[in-house]
């Protein structure tokens, strides 16, 4: 039987169903708070208590009585492709693995409990950090992980314990992973995260990016400003003859890419024939997309953003669609060709996030929008990202968001997603929610 879901959800704070509190570290209760206006907390990020000021509710009201003629039968028109019930994952900065919410070492390796709750979930292990992770026998100082250098995306060793502790996890709960070949060093492949993957995680290890935003690589001067879609196209078939030569990756059909972060288009990279010559290697055909980013307030480059003015803009329907506007006709290319299309590295705004915002109700609130709406426009799977305590975006609020989308799509693997689009005349840009309360949507804790 096939599950029809009807993507409609109204952002409100008092239609909650259901009180059923979820905990998770440093959410149960607040340490003290500071505005916005008054923020000059030096901490980690991820413990920031910066709270925003609550928008006011829309003016007029949205009505609270409406009719809705849904489709039944089996001729409903305009509904996604089935959706798995993992459709939203995390994505991982490799560099803060050891010290992310889902898992911590202490002497060995412990599973963090509410992460038990979401059942089956995707999760990548990657993110800039992936480019330079080097496997080592040992450290020093017997560290799983540990950094190399100082400052910017650092080089780094890890040991086989990491991807150990990725099998344990997996051996109690349903966890598949992604994980990324380095592409620092494209004369001199370094293939043992693929081959040590591979032997450890077996059928849970479901994909390996090949470049992490390889459109920025000239940018952040990894890659020569001539460096374009052929030049990766290159690297990627070179990184393809490696894999075939070598007889320790037994599953040579992993790879996901192009995992652009914007500045190509993937047209840019259909064109060079990327997607139908390589088409055997691919698990799946990827991009990454954060709608803003807080550039400016880390490294004085960019446009200068304030959480305060942004948040309007991710409480509307349509905060999810301009992102998947970037898209055009994607999605409908990689079904053409028999793969995904999968969102590898997503959240509220790269370079950290805003204190305030990416950490509020409102963030979980956005987060189960806009995966819905990449479901209904036929993405296969999003990975949200989360970066250990330096982040602002952390897990917190985008795990309640996992839980909502989770249960919507339930565990058949055929669920199906249709946007009703009833806020277009019906109701307003902001909307109300089935069940998930908090008192405001800039609370940052105690989520119900």
């Amino acid at each position: 039987m096939h599950l029809l879901l009807i993507h409609l959800l109204f952002f409100s704070f008092g239609l909650a169903q259901a009180a059923v509190t979820a905990y998770g570290p440093h959410v149960q209760s607040p340490f003290g708070t500071m505005t916005a206006a008054s923020a000059s907390y030096m901490g980690a990020a991820s413990y920031n208590q910066t709270v925003l000021t609550p928008l006011a509710p829309p003016n007029p009201p949205p009505p609270t009585q409406f009719n809705v003629e849904l489709q039944t039968g089996g001729d409903a028109s305009g509904l996604s492709i089935q959706q798995e019930g993992s459709f939203f994952g995390f994505s991982i900065e490799f560099s803060v693995t050891t010290q992310d919410y889902i898992f911590t070492p202490i002497g060995s390796y412990f599973l963090q409990v509410p992460f038990l709750n979401l059942g089956s979930v995707k999760v990548c292990v990657g993110g800039n950090t992936e480019e330079t992770a080097t496997l080592v026998a040992s450290t020093p100082d017997m560290l799983l992980l540990r950094r190399t250098t100082g400052t910017g995306t650092p080089p780094l060793v890890f040991t086989s314990e990491i991807i150990k502790m990725m099998a344990e996890i997996s051996a109690l709960t349903k966890v598949y992973w992604y994980m990324g070949i380095p592409f620092n060093d494209t004369q001199h492949w370094h293939l043992q995260i693929a081959e040590v993957g591979e032997v450890m995680l077996r059928d849970y290890l479901i994909g390996l990016q090949a470049g992490n935003e390889p459109d920025l690589y000239s940018r952040h001067g990894h890659r020569p400003d001539s460096y374009d879609p052929w030049d990766y196209k290159d690297e990627f078939e070179s990184l393809i003859d490696a894999i075939t030569a070598d007889s320790n990756i037994p599953n040579k059909n992993l790879l996901i890419g192009p995992n652009l972060a914007g500045v190509w288009s993937p047209t840019d990279i259909w064109e060079t024939g990327f997607a139908t010559d390589f088409n055997q290697n691919l698990a799946a055909l990827s991009v990454e997309r954060y709608p803003t980013d807080n550039c400016h307030a880390l490294f004085s480059i960019g446009t200068p953003h304030s959480g305060q003015d942004m948040f309007p803009s991710f409480l509307t329907h349509q905060a999810g669609k301009n992102i998947i506007n970037e898209f055009p006709g994607a999605p409908a290319y990689a079904q053409s060709i028999g793969k995904p299309f999968i969102m590898t590295e997503t959240n509220m705004a790269s370079c950290e996030g805003f204190p305030g915002l990416s950490d509020s109700f409102g963030a979980a609130l956005w987060g189960i929008d806009y995966a819905l709406q990449l479901a209904y426009s036929n993405f296969s799977t999003v990975l949200f990202h989360v970066g250990g305590q330096s982040i602002y975006y952390n897990v917190c609020p985008i795990y309640y968001s996992a839980l909502v989308v989770a249960e919507a799509l339930g565990s058949s693997n055929v669920a199906q997603v249709l946007d009703l689009r009833l806020h277009s005349g019906l109701l307003p840009a902001q909307v109300e929610v089935k069940y998930l309360l908090a008192d405001s949507d800039t609370q940052t804790y105690n989520f119900t």
